[in-house]
């Protein structure tokens, strides 16, 4: 959090800010964590490059803290704090979840008594709180979140929000959070009734409405655009984050997965006052409010309108012609076999490695793979084109019996797998993270490990129906793709 007030502003609908306790630092988890023998993944980050708070907090608390992290994700509304949701950490006051800390960081947290006579627990605290309320206008409300109504936390920040401080019970009635029951499942269960066709929700004050819930989007499946809304509800505390900042071009089936589709760039209008937009200029002249999936609420209104895959830009909205990431679009030509798509995923791998660049690969829902690489924020689109283009034509030259970088789908040889850079174009989309895709099986754009890569999977693995239980068991696999370290400078090689 910044320590320095910024001049208030008036935000054009309410924002909510979600502030989590922090997580038990000792105990049995806690030696075992701070070993510098532990073998597990999260003590070997630890040690070697740190990992986010959040996920440290998360294994301390088990899925207690887990819970209201994606609790806070799922229901707030903020361009104060990231994510809108801060964590309450001893020593440090409020900082995101997403920010590392190493054994050293952890072991000056697990030192600091959380009391408010603990000056060095206070003093950070009061410090953020201040700060966080100087960017808050009146109507805008602090949620603690957890089992946090005790002295130890209200009594130092109360006076800082003026009013705004509010307890879950208080904020949407959809849990005892005060008593520490978390109920982050049942809110999600209960987000979609299923007795009615039409229904209003209300999303932490903003009205959502959704419509024609029973109409069958996969009828040989009996999944009806409720479930698809039910599916991005479970699944949003994951895929936001992936959304997040990037305009959303809509690609609507309003007669399901099997129906006529078209493709929407503007946001339609008459829309709820609270969808951001995104406004890209085109070389055509023309400027266009892209919608921006900020929310569970924004996300849902974007499903409600028949999208059944999710379409985001690659660049964020502040700078539209700068992207994060590059990526390849692994796709069997006719004759190919997904299993020559994998094997041309894993030389993708090699190549890309080789590189020093490291890389993330996802089912398509469709036939194929798409690999990306987290870049830095630098290239223009074009340049990332460009070495998007160059890689996959030298990779088609090391292995001209299985890959292809033709663009020309008349000169494709049958057999192979094409190696797609020209989706790194300005102006495309693919269908992102954890999409469900309009294919028969209904089958979901799954993050993969490259172990599951090199025993097998199969694109029908990963579904609608569960997706959601295997991103509990695994977590977000492309949660490195989020975080700013690692991040590889494209410029040196253009």
């Amino acid at each position: 959090m910044p320590s320095r007030p910024r001049k208030k502003r008036a935000p054009a609908h309410p924002q909510t800010v979600f502030l989590l306790s922090p997580a038990h630092c000792g105990g049995r988890r806690a030696q075992i964590l701070l070993s510098e023998r532990a073998a597990f993944p999260l003590a070997v980050r630890l040690r070697e490059q740190g990992a986010p708070i959040g996920d440290v907090f998360s294994f301390l608390s088990g899925l207690y803290f887990r819970g209201k992290l994606a609790y806070g994700r799922a229901f707030a509304h903020s361009r104060t704090a990231p994510d809108g949701v801060l964590v309450i950490t001893p020593g440090r006051g409020l900082i995101s979840p997403d920010t590392i800390v190493g054994l050293p960081d952890l072991r000056s947290i697990a030192s600091v008594g959380v009391t408010p006579n603990e000056a060095r627990f206070r003093e950070p605290l009061e410090r953020d709180s201040a700060a966080l309320a100087s960017v808050l206008a009146r109507e805008d409300r602090v949620v603690l979140l957890g089992s946090i109504a005790t002295g130890k936390y209200v009594d130092i920040i109360e006076s800082h929000f003026d009013g705004r401080l509010r307890f879950p019970c208080d904020f949407v009635g959809r849990g005892d959070m005060s008593r520490g029951g978390l109920m982050l499942r049942c809110v999600l269960a209960a987000a979609i009734p299923k007795d009615v066709s039409n229904v209003e929700i209300e999303f932490g004050g903003e009205t959502l409405r959704l419509t024609n819930l029973d109409k069958l989007f996969w009828p040989e499946l009996g999944i009806t655009k409720r479930d698809l809304l039910q599916y991005y509800a479970h699944i949003a505390p994951a895929l936001l984050p992936h959304l997040t900042d990037r305009a959303m071009v809509m690609k609507r089936y309003p007669n399901g997965a099997h129906g006529d589709f078209f493709f929407m760039k503007r946001a339609p209008s008459p829309r709820p006052d609270w969808i951001r937009t995104c406004r890209i200029p085109h070389g055509s002249g023309n400027v266009i409010d892209f919608p921006i999936v900020q929310d569970l609420a924004s996300l849902l209104w974007v499903i409600n309108l028949g999208c059944i895959d999710l379409n985001p830009w690659y660049a964020r909205c502040d700078d539209y012609n700068r992207p994060d990431y590059l990526h390849f679009d692994l796709d069997p030509v006719t004759g190919a076999t997904f299993k020559q798509v994998i094997e041309t995923a894993l030389l993708v791998r090699r190549g890309l490695e080789g590189l020093g660049m490291p890389c993330y690969a996802k089912t398509t829902g469709s036939k194929g793979i798409h690999v990306y690489v987290p870049i830095q924020r630098g290239p223009l689109q074009k340049d990332v084109w460009t070495f998007a283009k160059s890689f996959a034509i030298a990779l088609a030259v090391q292995a001209p019996k299985l890959i292809t970088a033709e663009y020309r789908v008349a000169k494709r040889p049958a057999g192979h797998v094409l190696v797609d850079y020209n989706q790194n174009a300005w102006g495309r989309t693919l269908a992102s993270i954890y999409s469900v895709r309009p294919q028969p099986k209904a089958t979901v754009s799954a993050p993969v490990s490259w172990e599951e890569l090199e025993r097998g999977i199969r694109i029908e693995d990963f579904r609608i129906d569960n997706m959601p239980q295997r991103v509990a068991k695994v977590g977000d696999l492309w949660k490195p793709l989020l975080a700013p370290r690692g991040r590889v400078r494209l410029e040196r090689f253009l």
